[in-house]
Parts: structure tokens; C-alpha cells; sequence
């Protein structure tokens, strides 16, 4: 599976979700930040030291533009991200794996089957 990502400098993965903040894509921002190859680009190109703290700033930033369901997505994400951290940080292509082995009625998992079956049906 191909990262659509790949083709972005680290520069632009990991300031990504700053400039999607800066110009105002609310409609943008839980797209990519809930998406397991975004997740695993800043994991592949070194920009995950402050991935957590990112996060959190996103659901601050996020909170009175999105659903409760949107922010407790990311919510789970960023969980994900702190729990699966030091795992991403040796094995980055591992996120959609690790992401499957997430519980069935999570965010994660939910986004890690999607990205598997849009795959698999390509």
C-alpha cells in the first residue's frame, strides 16, 4: 500500500495540520489527522517527537469547529499515537497493523479496516 503522503518533505508532514489550522480547514483537519497514512508519515520521516503534543493542541484548536464525534476520534488517535508510540517509532509501516489490532468499536480500527478494504477494492 502506497502512502499518499510520500511525496511531502518533512517540512510539509509535519507542519501539515498547522497550516491546515492556520487557513481555516476544519473540513481538512479531522480528514488528515485521522488518517493511519498521515500517521504513519510522521512516523517514517522523524517528525513524530511531538506528535502527542500536536494532538492535543489539534483538539484544542478543533473543539468548536467539529462533532463530539469528530473530537472523540481524534481523541482516540492521539490515544493511539501515546499508547503505540515507541512501536511507530521503530516500525512505522506497523500503524495500519497496529491500528487493526485496536478494539472493534474503535476509531482506529474503524479507520484502519476503511483504509484496508478502499485497498483491497483498488
Amino acid at each position: 500500500m502506497l502512502n499518499r503522503y510520500r511525496h511531502l518533505t518533512s517540512y510539509e508532514v509535519s507542519n501539515l495540520l498547522y497550516h491546515l489550522a492556520g487557513a481555516n480547514r476544519w473540513d481538512l483537519l479531522p480528514l488528515v489527522s485521522l488518517d493511519l497514512e498521515y500517521i504513519a508519515a510522521v512516523f517514517a520521516i522523524a517528525t513524530h517527537i511531538n506528535a502527542i503534543a500536536e494532538y492535543s493542541r489539534l483538539l484544542a484548536i478543533l473543539k468548536p469547529h467539529i462533532s463530539d464525534q469528530t473530537f472523540g476520534a481524534i481523541q482516540a488517535t492521539r490515544d493511539f499515537i501515546r499508547t503505540e508510540y515507541d512501536y511507530l517509532v521503530e516500525f512505522p509501516a506497523g500503524v495500519l497493523q497496529e491500528a487493526e489490532n485496536c478494539p472493534d468499536d474503535s476509531p482506529v480500527h474503524h479507520a484502519a479496516v476503511s483504509l484496508l478494504l478502499g485497498a483491497w477494492q483498488e
